[in-house]
């Protein structure tokens, strides 16, 4: 019987002993980093585990990301925005139930808008949110929570996220930009007839609506509320590339 308690003895020594050891991976398996697809395509290869994008977040974070893929992702235009809706529902089912401690969040494009949607429903707060690319709707800012850290990551020259705004937002857009060509061409006739008084007027008249219809582009592309970073030249797919995560990383992935 002796023999028997320290037999007992050194193996629960010996499961303390691996518990500690383990202790640090515990640790480190509480963060998850979820990877949200954006419209039209379910399985975007930017998510999957062989791609760089996915080597450059699971190196930022220390862990592989987790993908979570929303398969209406044709319905994603008004007045409806169905796809969205229904995505939203099913992310936060998702999130509320992945577990973790800290929870990090990366869509791109639309799937930022169901991230938007799905944090209305979400139990729990959220580390880090990082949109990619993603159109700033106004149609849906009634809907979504906040994160401790929230990155929009946009770029000047992607058409995608403009076409991915609300009605309200392109109509004005090309509003004023009709209205600013107008008052160019205005000043352009104005001065071959040699009217530099109206040729004064309709070039300050044309600036105006061209501020204008800048203002009505970039809301497109700031989120209130969020770190902003613009981006100049990349496309809509640029900005899920590995040289815009290492631009945005320190400050978005870390604080």
């Amino acid at each position: 019987m002796k023999v028997i308690r320290n037999w007992t003895r050194v193996c629960a020594w010996s499961l303390v002993a691996v518990l500690c050891v383990m202790r640090p991976a515990t640790v480190k398996a509480a963060d998850v980093t979820v990877l949200v697809n954006g419209s039209f395509n379910a399985y975007p290869p930017w998510m999957d585990d062989w791609s760089p994008e996915f080597s450059a977040i699971a190196g930022t974070f220390g862990y592989p990301p987790i993908q979570f893929r929303w398969f209406d992702n044709n319905a994603v235009f008004p007045p409806f925005y169905s796809g969205i809706f229904n995505g939203g529902f099913a992310l936060a089912s998702f999130l509320n139930g992945v577990g973790g401690d800290n929870l990090n969040v990366i869509a791109h494009s639309h799937g930022g808008n169901v991230m938007k949607f799905a944090s209305y429903f979400l139990g729990r707060p959220i580390r880090h949110l990082i949109h990619l690319g993603t159109p700033v709707n106004w149609d849906l800012y009634q809907f979504g929570g906040y994160a401790y850290s929230f990155c929009q990551i946009s770029s000047y020259a992607d058409y995608t996220q403009f076409g991915g705004a609300s009605p309200y937002q392109v109509y004005n857009f090309g509003y004023e930009q009709a209205v600013a060509a107008q008052m160019f061409w205005n000043a352009g006739e104005a001065a071959f007839n040699g009217d530099w008084d109206s040729f004064a007027y309709y070039m300050a008249a044309g600036a105006w609506h061209e501020a204008e219809a800048n203002f009505w582009w970039l809301s497109t592309k700031i989120e209130w509320g969020a770190n902003n970073f613009m981006f100049g030249g990349e496309s809509h797919g640029d900005l899920h590339e590995p040289p815009v995560w290492y631009a945005i990383r320190n400050s978005c992935a870390f604080n």
